[in-house]
């Protein structure tokens, strides 16, 4: 299941970063060191789209553990191709976002892969943040607390706006797929790559089992169907799936719109000549604290 368009390895990890992988044929399954961090990953799988930010403040200490079988043992291939993306098209001295960024594992990929100048890595969680802070010490990156769905940026902010593992957990992964082309510039693209529901025996077993723990106001996350994928098909968007379609890599431009995939692309005019720090003008309360304006931009913008 390849290819509306079309890369090397995540970052290298220590193998005591993971719990012990044991394998069963083909199929790797976690051996979780103890109960309560096993209890903390099973709390994971059952989070519902559109749940509070606090939701993950609980598992953050555990998150990584999680995520890294995840990126490594599962979803290898489709992080391959992400990082390759990345190397291949993002520009010297280019502005990113990382929305979503949890723990900061992709912004530390980021960081490793793309020549950025600058690097905002941004989650509505303050657990996973603090997770982030503790592994990344690069000057180039400012940690942001702040939605996904309603991004505190300017129109035309960034040159790149990275998202993974996160769009699927929205409430309305379109409108935020949407959110994230509205800030980038007119030459600019998100990447984004998000879990998807495979066709064929894996994909109705998948659907049984999100229909039997879903229920009508709560819709389990984790898996997009192709009818409610956000995407967007024309000559500035790229589309490829993984590991039997379980994986979903996307790229898109400016003039694409998520709600259809197939509606026409917008006309895109250039942003206009507005100093660059200007679009990080922040408004600021009495005692200096950021207001919806935005964070303020790390030292570069």
């Amino acid at each position: 299941m390849d290819a509306v368009n079309a890369r090397p390895r995540p970052r290298a990890r220590a193998a005591s970063a993971a719990p012990r992988l044991i394998r069963s044929g083909a199929s790797p399954i976690l051996d979780a060191p103890d109960s309560g961090k096993l209890a903390a990953m099973l709390r994971l799988l059952r989070r519902h789209r559109g749940e509070s930010a606090g939701s993950y403040d609980e598992v953050a200490s555990v998150y990584d553990d999680f995520v890294g079988v995840w990126d490594r043992h599962i979803t290898a291939p489709a992080l391959e191709h992400y990082n390759r993306l990345v190397e291949q098209r993002v520009k010297l001295g280019a502005r990113i976002l990382d929305a979503g960024a949890g723990t900061g594992e992709r912004t530390l990929t980021l960081l490793q892969h793309t020549p950025a100048d600058a690097v905002i890595a941004l989650d509505a969680s303050r657990g996973m943040l603090d997770v982030a802070r503790s592994k990344i010490h690069d000057p180039r990156v400012r940690l942001a607390l702040g939605d996904l769905g309603q991004l505190p940026f300017h129109d035309n902010t960034f040159d790149v706006v990275s998202c993974t593992w996160a769009i699927e957990i929205m409430a309305d992964p379109r409108a935020a797929v949407q959110e994230l082309i509205r800030v980038i510039k007119p030459d600019g693209f998100v990447v984004y790559v998000f879990c998807s529901l495979p066709e064929g025996t894996l994909g109705k077993v998948l659907k049984h089992v999100i229909a039997k723990a879903s229920s009508k106001q709560n819709a389990l996350s984790h898996f997009l169907a192709e009818d409610e994928r956000p995407f967007h098909r024309c000559d500035y968007s790229s589309l490829r799936q993984f590991v039997g379609g379980l994986a979903t890599v996307a790229t898109l431009g400016k003039c694409c719109q998520v709600t259809d995939e197939f509606l026409p692309c917008l006309e895109v005019a250039p942003p206009p000549a507005t100093p660059r720090r200007a679009r990080y003008a922040t408004a600021a309360s009495r005692d200096g604290a950021a207001t919806p304006g935005g964070p303020r931009p790390p030292p570069g913008f």
